[in-house]
């Protein structure tokens, strides 16, 4: 995640420590239609037309085996703050890949509501919650652009699996492992010391390589 003068606050999940700053955008409600490295990748879709000019096809549905690329939190966070070499290397894969639809997983969709919702929950004045529960509205309005995998029952097959084969892997990164395994997707993720463990399981770090 790149560095940002104003105050961060860190979120603690299992496995990982993210960091909420204190006046995060995670994005516009609208985006201007535009090419290039830093437009769009998952720009809103207008009613009943999945793709917008310019940017990245979005599922609007869910069909296994229907989209291949996932994005991790690492991806997500980098693309929501829009800046930095990090973000225009994504950027770029993403471009190059435009006919690809892009998601993520209900498990990183989650890691980041629990971490406003402490944010909320930690301030006892209704005033001071103001703020944490903007930035958790505008949190849903950056996922409707993307397609959203499900932890449905095959995937908790698959994370029983995994967990009985003692891979060393907290929780949620086991969660998020047996959804793409499902759906068959290849994970974006720099987190590859505990990715790299789990077996026939496909990832790739854009951000860097």
């Amino acid at each position: 995640m790149e560095s940002h003068s104003h105050e961060k606050r860190g979120i603690r999940s299992e496995g990982a420590t993210h960091e909420v700053s204190g006046d995060f955008d995670p994005a516009p409600t609208s985006y201007p239609l535009r090419r290039g490295p830093l437009a769009n990748p998952n720009p809103l879709p207008p009613q009943g037309n999945p793709r917008r000019p310019g940017g990245f096809e979005v599922a609007t549905y869910y069909v296994r085996g229907s989209f291949k690329p996932l994005l991790d939190t690492d991806h997500l966070s980098v693309l929501r703050f829009r800046s930095g070499p990090r973000c225009v290397r994504l950027l770029a894969r993403m471009e190059a890949a435009a006919d690809e639809v892009f998601g993520t997983t209900i498990i990183d969709v989650a890691e980041q509501m629990k971490g406003w919702l402490s944010v909320i929950n930690e301030e006892r004045q209704a005033i001071r919650q103001v703020t944490g529960y903007r930035k958790l509205a505008r949190l849903f309005d950056y996922y409707v652009s993307y397609h959203i995998a499900p932890f449905d029952e095959v995937a908790a097959v698959r994370f029983d699996d995994l967990r009985r084969a003692k891979i060393q892997v907290g929780t949620n990164d086991l969660k998020i492992a047996a959804v793409a395994l499902c759906c068959d997707s290849l994970l974006l993720t720099a987190n590859r010391q505990d990715f790299e463990q789990i077996p026939s399981l496909r990832f790739a770090n854009w951000l860097d390589q």
